[in-house]
């Protein structure tokens, strides 16, 4: 049975207790000292979350993908009944519930973070002097909604209505309806913006088949119908890397200004690691093999009518100590029994 931990919060506190549907079972439990150091500093309105799966899944990811959509569905409806923010805190772990000594099993962590630089920003280099239309300001805030977004899809949402602005504010195309019987056009008046933003990102060397893949992608998300697996979470990752920079040098050209602190890469899948350990006989437990990698796309970091990506296999955002070996919290480790 794998189990996905993680920890939420709320404006609301949420009773302690278990509930279940026919897939999983939610289990809510305090954050307190006797399960995390410091524990008792943590406010009542953050919570530990177990979500047990119930059907036989044998892929991590698989598994992950599934338990995933169903805490956000939980939480989706938390938000609705208490008419208020709820969110994933953080993701610790999926593994299975428990183990038995001497048993080998895989587990998986996230990794959110890519390596960066912390640096000041003059007041100068926002060239706020320069001036702005009314759609260049959507432009700026639909980027800052996708930086600042919780999730992989609202970072697509964001990013591809920030592409469909500027599409709708450029193109000259427009969408004409064609009867299948007599063939007869029907010009509809609406901007043919998918056009413009497959043109856009062949002009950056993207691949043929993702640019096929992103109007589907974006749609799934906006109106439904998509199967959240863990196929659809890699589309997902790798079209918002892609997305994300085009926005990127799209804004820096237009604005005419200079993005600093760039990322140098971008995770362009499920940004997950994992791991294969082993439950010794001592009742601890010891790690053998990272067997998963992120893959990484490094790009260029100025605009360039020559950009081309390349993608990479990296560990990035991993925490080591001192022996270079992934720090684990204590709290993600399966039940031994």
């Amino acid at each position: 049975m794998w189990r996905l931990r993680v920890t939420i919060e709320s404006e609301v506190i949420i009773d302690i207790g278990n509930f279940k549907d026919p897939h999983v079972i939610f289990r809510i439990f305090e954050i307190n000292d006797k399960n995390t150091k410091d524990g008792n500093l943590a406010p009542p309105n953050l919570r530990y979350c177990d979500i047990l799966l119930q059907d036989d899944v044998g892929d991590i990811f698989e598994a992950y993908a599934f338990l995933y959509d169903k805490l956000n569905s939980f939480l989706d409806r938390l938000s609705l009944v208490s008419y208020g923010k709820s969110a994933i805190h953080s993701v610790l772990s999926i593994a299975p519930k428990s183990v038995s000594p001497n048993e080998e099993f895989e587990i998986a962590f996230p990794q959110y973070k890519t390596d960066r630089k912390t640096i000041s920003i003059n007041l100068s280099d926002l060239k706020y002097d320069n001036e702005i239309t009314p759609e260049q300001q959507r432009w700026e805030r639909l980027l800052r909604l996708g930086l600042n977004a919780n999730s992989e899809e609202e970072k697509c949402i964001s990013y591809y209505s920030l592409l469909e602005e500027i599409a709708r504010n450029e193109s000259s195309e427009f969408i004409v309806n064609t009867c299948k019987n007599c063939q007869h056009e029907v010009k509809t008046g609406r901007k043919a913006t998918n056009n413009f933003i497959m043109a856009l990102m062949k002009k950056y060397c993207i691949d043929k088949e993702l640019i096929k893949k992103a109007p589907g992608i974006r749609n799934k998300i906006a109106h439904g119908g998509s199967k959240k697996d863990k196929s659809f979470y890699s589309d997902v990752a790798k079209i918002n890397s892609h997305l994300e920079e085009v926005c990127l040098l799209e804004l820096e050209s237009r604005l005419k200004v200079d993005i600093i602190n760039r990322l140098s890469a971008h995770i362009i899948d499920i940004p997950m690691v994992k791991h294969m350990c082993k439950c010794d006989s001592e009742n601890s437990f010891e790690l053998m093999e990272t067997t998963q990698v992120i893959p990484a796309r490094f790009v260029k970091l100025k605009h360039s009518s020559e950009s081309a990506f390349s993608d990479q296999t990296a560990l990035i955002g991993m925490p080591l100590d001192s022996q270079g070996k992934p720090i684990i919290n204590a709290f993600s480790w399966p039940d031994i029994v």
